[in-house]
């Protein structure tokens, strides 16, 4: 995929949140896209940075682990519930945004990506 412009990432942002982004979504890019979260211990306010290198670490490893029910993305720890879910949303933005980095980074994993 070749290289977006700022505009046109925005509006893949905008069509991806249907208008509405939400207001934990703190930065976004082809190559990452940052949460706002908040740290497991002490509640705090965290921005969160996930790169299509993270997501991959995360789909290889965290996500096969069915015995834990602690997750990390991206150096974040916490119940696998939300974790899930944010690596969830940010997969599917890499998809839209830069699926052939993803798809090579997946490679060098040995994965393959669906959907």
């Amino acid at each position: 995929m070749p290289r977006m412009t700022r505009e046109e990432i925005n509006q893949a942002m905008d069509e991806y949140f249907c208008g509405e982004i939400p207001e934990y979504i703190k930065g976004y890019g082809q190559s990452y896209l940052t949460i706002l979260t908040a740290d497991v211990v002490t509640q705090e306010p965290k921005e969160l940075k996930v790169t299509t290198k993270d997501i991959i670490q995360y789909y290889a490893v965290e996500s096969r682990d069915i015995s834990s029910g602690c997750r990390t993305l991206a150096g974040h720890s916490g119940d696998w519930r939300p974790i899930d879910g944010m690596a969830k949303m940010v997969l599917e933005w890499f998809k839209k945004v830069n699926r052939a980095v993803l798809e090579r980074e997946a490679k060098k994993r040995g994965m393959q990506l669906r959907g």
